[in-house]
């Protein structure tokens, strides 16, 4: 009996896996930010393949030793790249939370590889290295999160104390100046500086 089970089981993932891999690209009528690396189209929920971008409640600090709203920033980042044009996705597969994992573009600009690019996100080297050179641009030019001192976006999920921080900003840093419930924190918007109580 449990052979029937798991071979039907297998038999469903391989019809998904094919559904996928012969699935055209899907362009997008409303498209939803929901954080830095997910988005909505339609009622299909897409996780932006390869990469990591902070978690919206994520802290970081600036080059200045200031917090911001690194999770915020991503997600805002993404909808002003977006704003309001067709997002066109590739379907890789699905994640364990029933989202389709996809690299998407917008007026011909690749979302996953711009967001890395911009420091926004990391490559999520645990599932593919496709952005890991992006990655390096960004850590070079000291862009976004490596402006100043972060914890990667995974590490962030299931922080301690002991959770290492990164960034060209980390000599002297605390993971404990990341944490602090009551520190006030700014979100970077075009040319304002905003302050949030987090």
């Amino acid at each position: 009996m449990r052979a029937i089970l798991f071979a039907g089981r297998i038999a469903l993932i391989l019809a998904f896996v094919a559904s996928i891999a012969n699935a055209s690209p899907l362009d997008s009528g409303q498209v939803e930010v929901l954080d830095g690396d997910t988005i909505r189209i339609g009622e299909t929920r897409i996780r932006l393949v390869g990469i990591d971008a902070p978690e919206t409640d994520q802290r970081c600090l600036d080059r200045a030793g200031k917090l911001w709203l690194c999770g915020i920033a991503a997600r805002e980042a993404v909808s002003g790249l977006v704003a309001n044009r067709p997002v066109r996705c590739q379907w890789s597969g699905m994640d364990i939370y029933g989202r389709m994992l996809a690299t998407c573009w917008v007026a011909g600009e690749n979302i996953n590889r711009w967001l890395v690019r911009q420091g926004l996100a990391l490559a999520y080297i645990k599932y593919s290295r496709e952005f890991v050179e992006d990655e390096k641009q960004a850590r070079d030019a000291t862009r976004g999160m490596w402006s100043g001192a972060f914890i990667a976006p995974w590490d962030w999920r299931t922080r301690t104390r002991v959770t290492p921080v990164l960034g060209s900003s980390v000599s002297g840093t605390s993971i404990e100046s990341l944490l602090e419930p009551r520190r006030r924190a700014y979100l970077p918007r075009a040319g304002t500086t905003r302050l949030w109580t987090c």
